[in-house]
């Protein structure tokens, strides 16, 4: 049983939009930078919840990931995020939410941590007829055979907490894993146990979907609110400097072998695997 859920909280509700992916990585970090500094402060905040979709196909690699062996993107973006893991591909049809919370709303356990920001996407995929439920750090669907759908990954600061989260509209095809680079073993492991939402429902409205998972973290009447003078500054600041620059982008230090929706699927020591996925 979980200690807290996220309805014991006021959020706030950025507002829901679709840009390219570097700027929605940018606005995630800015968000999260900006919370620990209000906390340390001593600033009474809310925590926040943002859906959002990307403009167009996007490789995405995780904190500090190497990107070398990333080359032609065929036209898709390619950048980094801050939070934890590796990468991954994500369609214009995806949807994604990023919650940052304060550290002191948390469960102290780690995987607690990442159940009880998923539980509310558990909710919403529910009522719009799926058969969701938690894993651990993951949103599973249950079938014949337990399948993954949603992975997640964290990056914590001293006093603020950042969880992204993304829901796959479809599977990976050929042209995705050649781009990704991926081996054999690591396509059987992702068809064996990946599922994708319009595998399950050929008609999908992603608004609602969007809309769902908001309304399970906020409640009704909740109200959107645009990003501050701050926040767009900062945005801009880490969209120049980080999530737009190839001096930056894949020159991290760690290592990723696989697509980091299956790499829990595919290490034997999977809670090194979620602290390194949390920023820890």
């Amino acid at each position: 049983m979980l200690e807290m859920v996220v309805n014991d909280f006021s959020w706030r509700v950025v507002r829901y939009g679709i840009r390219n992916a570097p700027w929605q990585m940018a606005v995630d970090h800015a968000l999260l930078e900006i919370m620990n500094r209000q906390i340390r402060r001593g600033d009474e905040v809310k925590p926040i919840i943002r859906v959002y979709r990307f403009d167009r196909g996007a490789v995405i690699l995780g904190h500090e990931q190497k990107g070398r062996r990333f080359g032609d993107m065929n036209g898709y973006d390619f950048t980094t995020r801050v939070s934890g893991g590796g990468h991954m591909y994500f369609s214009s049809d995806d949807i994604h939410y990023c919650a940052v919370v304060p550290r002191s709303m948390l469960p102290e356990d780690l995987i607690e941590s990442y159940r009880m920001l998923n539980e509310p996407v558990v909710r919403a995929l529910r009522m719009l007829g799926f058969n969701a439920r938690l894993g651990r750090t993951s949103i599973k669907i249950d079938m014949d055979e337990e399948k993954t759908l949603v992975g997640t990954a964290q990056r914590r600061m001293n006093y603020a907490v950042l969880q992204h989260g993304s829901v796959l509209l479809h599977d990976y095809g050929d042209e995705v894993f050649k781009l990704l680079h991926s081996k054999e073993d690591e396509i059987r492991v992702w068809k064996d146990k990946i599922i994708a939402l319009s595998m399950l429902n050929g008609k999908i409205d992603l608004n609602e979907v969007a809309r769902k998972i908001t309304l399970f973290y906020a409640d009704e009447g909740y109200k959107e609110t645009g990003l501050t003078g701050e926040e767009v500054t900062l945005a801009e600041k880490l969209y120049r400097e980080v999530y737009t620059n190839p001096k930056v982008i894949g020159k991290g230090s760690k290592e990723k072998e696989h697509i980091c929706l299956i790499e829990g699927l595919m290490t034997d020591d999977y809670t090194a695997h979620v602290r390194q996925n949390s920023g820890l």
